[in-house]
């Protein structure tokens, strides 16, 4: 029997977009540890995480929920 983990891994690196809907909602818990793990899930699942389809915005909410900094998103182009 496989494990959670196991089974994640296996959707994470069979779909894009399963990896792509999985940090978004990893995301929105704005947690810098839990979206840390989950970006390495991601990674060890996949890579990288080049293919996936994040938006600017998406990237840049990552970039500072890892941060410590508290400087506000620059708008989306």
């Amino acid at each position: 029997m496989r494990t959670w983990a196991e089974l994640l891994k296996e959707d994470l690196k069979a779909s894009a977009e399963e990896a792509t809907e999985y940090l978004r909602a990893i995301l929105e818990e704005n947690d810098p540890q839990l979206l840390l793990h989950a970006l390495r899930r991601v990674s060890e699942a996949r890579g990288s995480l080049d293919d996936l389809d994040l938006s600017r915005t998406e990237l840049l909410a990552i970039v500072r929920t890892l941060s410590s900094q508290s400087a506000p998103l620059p708008q989306a182009a």
